[in-house]
C-alpha cells in the first residue's frame, strides 16, 4: 500500500499551527482556525496527480506569479 503524503502534511501543519499559537503573545499574531482549515485542504489534495499545491496556495494567498 502507498503511503499518502497528505495526511502527513496536514497532521505536521496543525502541530506546527498549534506550537505557534501556544507562543503567540497577542490573539491578532495567531492562526485562526479558518485559515489552518482552508491550508489544511489543500494539503490533502497532494496526492492527487492533477493537483499543484503550487499553484493552489498563490491562488489562496492572492499571490501573483513572477
Amino acid at each position: 500500500m502507498e503511503k499518502k503524503i497528505g495526511e502527513v502534511l496536514v497532521r505536521t501543519f496543525r502541530e506546527v499551527c498549534e506550537d505557534s499559537n501556544s507562543r503567540a503573545r497577542s490573539d491578532f499574531s495567531k492562526i485562526s482556525a479558518k485559515e489552518i482549515g482552508q491550508i489544511e485542504s489543500l494539503l490533502r489534495n497532494v496526492d492527487n496527480p492533477a493537483f499543484n499545491l503550487e499553484d493552489a496556495l498563490r491562488r489562496h494567498l492572492k499571490i501573483a506569479e513572477e
